[in-house]
């Protein structure tokens, strides 16, 4: 796998076509699995709403995506997570065997804040595990998870949100204003 290397995605990255607007070379490999790891989606992540973070949970796991993608994407990738997330070179997933893999977890300092995640977002990392096959009590559990209308239906976030979810074939769920 020279010049190329897995990522473990567990937010709106698991959403194929989320990761390919920003890694074009992105390639699914398998459905993976992090041990005593849960699932938020009130990290602050540069904005007014909450994204998705692992915080360590014994007993608890996090469904996730694993993705083939280039050494360069590496870079694009933390231009994207910004300053709430610490880049993870050797991170333990399983599945049907156990790899090890890139993948971003939050810093000690963004913990401390919580932020309700924009619907259009939730709706991001719900697509991504209904298009990947994740666990049913996985994807109900992000279903519940309480969002907020964001306030600037014009945000290019959203927008892009918005595109990612309607070419994956997701766009019954999009929050429509009435």
């Amino acid at each position: 796998m020279s010049g190329r290397f897995l990522y473990f995605a567990y937010g709106s990255n698991m959403l194929t076509e989320r990761l390919r607007a920003r890694c074009p070379g992105a390639e699914p490999v398998a459905v993976a699995v992090a041990e005593d790891y849960r699932l938020i989606l009130s990290l602050p992540g540069g904005g007014p709403s909450g994204k998705a973070g692992i915080v360590r949970r014994q007993s608890a796991s996090v469904h996730g995506v694993l993705y083939e993608l280039a050494v360069a994407d590496a870079m694009a990738l933390d231009a994207h997570e910004g300053p709430s997330y610490r880049r993870v070179g050797e991170f333990a997933v399983g599945g049907r065997r156990l790899v090890a893999a890139m993948t971003y977890l939050p810093v000690e300092a963004a913990l401390r804040e919580t932020l309700a995640p924009f619907d259009w977002y939730r709706a991001l990392v719900l697509a991504g595990a209904l298009q990947h096959g994740l666990d049913a009590a996985h994807v109900a559990a992000i279903a519940a998870v309480a969002a907020i209308p964001d306030p600037e239906p014009e945000r290019p976030q959203r927008l892009a949100a918005i595109a990612a979810l309607e070419a994956a074939g997701h766009a019954e769920l999009i929050a429509r204003p009435d």
